[in-house]
C-alpha cells in the first residue's frame, strides 16, 4: 500500500476498521508503518463498551447508521475515552 501512496506524495493515511474485531487485523500499530498509518475502529456506542486496542488513534461514530444522536448519553463514555488517550474523534455526518 505505501507504493501507491508514494507514487501520489501521500505522507500519511487513515485506515478504518468497519467491522468488530477487525481494528487488530487491519488498523493495528505494529508492522503497518505506525508514523505513516494511523488506525481508527468504527463504534456503536449503544451496544459497545467505551473501549478501543491499543495502538488505535481514532474513533469513528456513523449516527445514521446505528441510529442515535451525538448528544446520547451513551457516546459520553467514548468522547471520555477518547479525552483521556488522546484519540481523534471522527464523526461520520450522513448516510
Amino acid at each position: 500500500m505505501g507504493g501507491e501512496l508514494d507514487r501520489y506524495s501521500v505522507s500519511k493515511s487513515v485506515l478504518i476498521a468497519s467491522l468488530p474485531g477487525d481494528a487488530g487485523l487491519r488498523c493495528g500499530s505494529s508492522g503497518s508503518g505506525p508514523d505513516r498509518f494511523y488506525g481508527y475502529v468504527m463504534v456503536n456506542p449503544k451496544i459497545q463498551p467505551a473501549a478501543v486496542p491499543d495502538g488505535i488513534r481514532g474513533i469513528c461514530l456513523f449516527p445514521a447508521m446505528h441510529g442515535f444522536g451525538i448528544n446520547d448519553a451513551a457516546v459520553a463514555p467514548f468522547l471520555e475515552l477518547a479525552e483521556r488517550r488522546r484519540l481523534t474523534v471522527f464523526v461520520h455526518c450522513g448516510v
